[in-house]
């Protein structure tokens, strides 16, 4: 029985919320209807928390004004609507977590479902305590969740109320877990799902409503690519990571690339002249694969900018192409908070790119794209408008310019430190291991580090601090006057 059900509320709570009816959802209906498109356009592939059956169940999501009123805030942040009758992110925020705070919905299910939406909300950056972000909200979901038993496989006799099945319960619990495992690295805090005292199965395509959608696959990947995530995210911050660690780690990530399937695998990023159709969830996928790769190949330095090896920075160049060509479609509102981090994290590789001159233009332009995409994204998210103002400065003309005695001089360097360090016979693989889809045309930076006469640092990968430590003192703590200086 959920934690805010009948059965579990105190005798005046559960008297409230059995004797009260639902408050009337204010919504137009064409609103209404323009908010669950929106959701299952550009979020259910990362939140497949509602099924059409429970949305249009009498005693479900149909009679739910807190699902409505977090559907609302899903899509008036995502697409916002033109119509005047469109309430603001914030009022139908603040509904909604009265309603749940009042004991209003008694659905444990349908409360879960609609906290899950709470992800594309924040109102603080992760630096500073408050109870409206993204970490809060999964905290409460997740513990509400393992209280309902979601973390365990039911019995096969168990009876579920209407619009709850099996398949769903599932989808929602690796949901969390998924969400879990991003924040933990993206904030650099512990995560809260132990997968030992979880029996329940990991999500299949028979577990969504139709399980023959090439779609499917994307989310199932996105669970395996959280869970290397959160293994990054402990070692890194133990503060002890070595290179056979980081080899292990990257090890990971090149048998979950290569293990993606055909139907959801990024194709070759070439000259723009023969591509695939674009699809926002395949960039959006492998954009926070690139991520981690980018995160593995930077160490610490005793000096401002973190070092990048040769594989960081093309990892962090096809970061910037993805996000390029995600730009020139409008598609950036759907990217929850997280992606600000990521893109923070390409542009400390490409910053160390910037250092040498013969990749100086290039990377620039580079930083250049992932500076926009990330001013986009403080529109909307205080973490990145803490990035943002972070590189900005970096970036403004009357900064001093970075001190490159950090720099040995310029050496042959045929293979990368770290990759070197996967194969036992010490002979490296190819980039196209790490990431199939890179080319000399995926970006005119990535042509320069892939020639054959271009002359690299050498890199000690041994680093003395942790990753976590080095990027928090690298990325100040911010005032609040400078934190919301963006709209």
């Amino acid at each position: 029985m959920g934690l805010l059900s009948q059965g579990n509320l105190p005798d005046e709570q559960a008297q409230t919320a059995a004797g009260t009816p639902y408050p009337e959802v204010s919504i137009p209906t064409v609103l209404r209807d323009s908010f669950v498109e929106t959701f299952f356009t550009y979020c259910y592939w990362w939140c497949p928390v509602i099924d059409p059956e429970l949305l249009t169940a009498p005693s479900a999501g149909a009679a739910s004004p807190l699902l409505q009123y977090a559907l609302a805030l899903c899509g008036t942040r995502i697409k916002p609507p033109l119509l005047p009758s469109c309430d603001s992110p914030d009022v139908y925020y603040e509904r909604a977590k009265g309603l749940i705070y009042n004991h209003r919905q008694d659905n444990p299910l349908l409360l879960l479902a609609s906290i899950s939406l709470f992800n594309w909300w924040s109102v603080g950056a992760p630096n500073r305590v408050n109870i409206d972000g993204a970490w809060w909200w999964t905290g409460i979901a997740i513990r509400m969740a393992q209280q309902m038993g979601l973390h365990r496989e039911p019995s096969p006799h168990q009876v579920f109320p209407p619009g709850e099945t099996v398949g769903l319960r599932r989808r929602i619990w690796w949901t969390l877990f998924a969400r879990d495992r991003i924040l933990s690295i993206s904030q650099g805090r512990p995560t809260m799902i132990d997968l030992d005292f979880c029996t329940v199965k990991m999500v299949t395509a028979g577990d969504f409503p139709d399980p023959t959608d090439p779609k499917v696959d994307i989310f199932i990947s996105w669970i395996n690519l959280c869970e290397i995530s959160g293994r990054i995210s402990k070692e890194l911050s133990r503060g002890e990571e070595t290179r056979m660690t980081k080899g292990i780690l990257s090890h990971e990530l090149r048998a979950w690339i290569k293990s993606v399937p055909k139907t959801i695998s990024m194709p070759p990023l070439g000259d723009r002249i023969s591509r695939s159709p674009f699809d926002r969830d395949v960039h959006r996928l492998h954009l926070t694969y690139l991520a981690n790769m980018t995160l593995l190949h930077l160490t610490p330095s005793s000096q401002s900018l973190p070092k990048a090896s040769k594989t960081g920075m093309i990892a962090a160049s096809c970061m910037a192409r993805l996000l390029e060509e995600n730009l020139a479609r409008g598609c950036i509102r759907f990217y929850s908070g997280e992606v600000g981090w990521e893109i923070a994290i390409g542009l400390l590789a490409l910053l160390c790119a910037k250092q040498f001159e013969n990749l100086r233009r290039s990377a620039e332009a580079d930083i250049r794209v992932m500076c926009t995409a990330l001013d986009q994204m403080a529109f909307l998210w205080p973490s990145s408008r803490m990035f943002a103002t972070v590189f900005h400065s970096l970036l403004t003309p009357d900064q001093p310019p970075p001190d490159r005695s950090q720099y040995p001089a310029e050496v042959s360097l045929p293979a990368d430190d770290l990759v070197a360090v996967i194969d036992a016979g010490g002979i490296p693989p190819d980039i196209t291991d790490f990431i199939p889809f890179v080319t000399p045309q995926t970006s005119p930076l990535i042509g320069q580090i892939l020639s054959q006469d271009l002359t690299m640092p050498d890199f000690d990968f041994e680093s003395p601090v942790g990753m976590h430590e080095a990027l928090l003192e690298f990325l100040p703590s911010l005032t609040d006057s400078v934190l919301f200086s963006y709209p």
